[in-house]
């Protein structure tokens, strides 16, 4: 048996290996890629939820995964808060530096921040679950990835719960071997909840990812739509590739690096609080709908200007208008018959885009065709107003 305190060093305890250099610390690079990912976490969600209350006329229209995801963010402040608390206690440096008393602190943080973490990434997917049944519905696959995100969800926690026997075991463990006295013991191998909890994760992730895309590609869209939405979506392929990660460091802790656990867990809990701030800002970017228009306005503009061989825009009607009643004015001392269009604009203004086709007297298929391509352009939901309009001048 050895005799120590809660402020001896494990140095003092355990012999350090060689080719160690204990003056190693990720914490200050760690710690700042988490503060600039939290805080463009936070800064995406404020922009979602102003970008939801001025979309409803000054009435609050928040929705059930609007609700869910601002719920999120309360165990994912958690999250980041306990990493910053474990980082300064001595995450992110080898354990022999470490105090005895510090090391059970940080074991007794994880353990929560497990359970924590596990039910955080549980409420995003039934936000992100949820704003797909408001946009397009239920089907199968939304049924099946809310039915596997629940049970991961549940089976994960259960057996978190269950492994160490008591609880308390989870940060006496590491004691033990000092005192030679156990105090408990594991009912399964712990690191295998780690990789199973982590593997079925990336499943339910992927899941998620691609409820909608079989019905954005059933929709009555061009196909340069459909890729722009398609990828607005799988902007939560950032979170599926955050996941891969993690399971990549967690494969990092077995063995050797159970010893040294606050210098090989330094990078676990680092994508552990990363994945649910990049969850956030994916599930919340689709919502942010400026950002899906203007990028929809060029497309629209793009394809406007390839299929469309003759076309104005609202100010360029308006301008034809003023140059026609021009003319006319000067030359004939009368009103000019454009005056009789001036009664459009206000149809005008209900157009998100207002687009002009004039007859070719030379070629009535061009005409038809100019006349095709805008009425594929503007789909089923569109205005179409004819005139004929003769000018003569004396």
């Amino acid at each position: 048996m050895v005799a120590y305190n809660s402020s001896t060093k494990i140095s003092e305890l355990l012999e350090v290996p060689a080719g160690i250099n204990l003056n190693d610390d990720a914490s200050l690079r760690d710690g700042a890629a988490l503060v600039v990912v939290f805080v463009v976490a936070v800064i995406v969600m404020i922009i979602r939820f102003a970008v939801r209350l001025r979309t409803s006329a000054g009435k609050s229209r928040l929705r059930l995964d609007d609700w869910l995801m601002l719920a999120a963010m309360i165990p994912l402040t958690v999250i980041f808060a306990v990493t910053f608390v474990v980082t300064h206690l001595g995450l992110g440096k080898h354990v022999w530096i470490t105090t005895v008393g510090h090391l059970q602190t940080m074991e007794k943080l994880l353990y929560a921040s497990l359970i924590v973490y596990t039910f955080l990434l549980w409420e995003i997917k039934m936000a992100v679950l949820s704003f797909y049944r408001r946009v397009f519905g239920m089907n199968f696959l939304n049924y099946l990835a809310i039915f596997f995100s629940t049970g991961w969800f549940i089976g994960s926690l259960i057996a978190l719960l269950l492994a160490p026997a008591p609880i308390s075991y989870f940060w006496t463990e590491f004691n033990d071997q000092f005192t030679g006295v156990s105090t408990g013991h594991y009912r399964f191998t712990f690191y295998n909840w780690y990789i199973g909890n982590a593997a079925t994760n990336v499943v339910g992730d992927f899941l998620v990812l691609v409820v909608p895309i079989p019905i954005v590609w059933s929709l009555k869209m061009r196909t340069a739509q459909k890729v722009m939405v398609s990828m607005v979506l799988f902007l939560g392929s950032l979170v599926f590739a955050a996941s891969i990660v993690r399971i990549h460091y967690l494969t990092k802790v077995k063995g050797a690096g159970l010893l040294d656990v606050t210098w090989t867990m330094a990078p676990v809990c680092l994508w552990s609080t990363l994945e649910p701030c990049l969850s956030v800002i994916s599930a919340s970017l689709p919502t942010i709908q400026p950002i899906v228009q203007w990028a929809l306005k060029v497309e629209h503009s793009m394809y406007l200007r390839k299929h469309m061989p003759i076309k104005r825009t609202r100010s360029s009607i308006l301008g034809l208008h003023k140059s026609a009643d021009s003319i006319g004015t000067e030359r004939s001392g009368r009103g000019s018959p454009v005056k009789a269009m001036d009664k459009e604009d206000d149809v005008i203004r209900l157009f998100t885009h207002a687009a002009h086709v004039e007859a070719d007297p030379t070629s009535n298929d061009r005409t038809r065709r100019a006349t095709n391509n805008l009425e594929e352009y503007l789909g089923t939901n569109y205005i179409r107003v004819q005139h004929d309009v003769t000018v003569s001048y004396e």
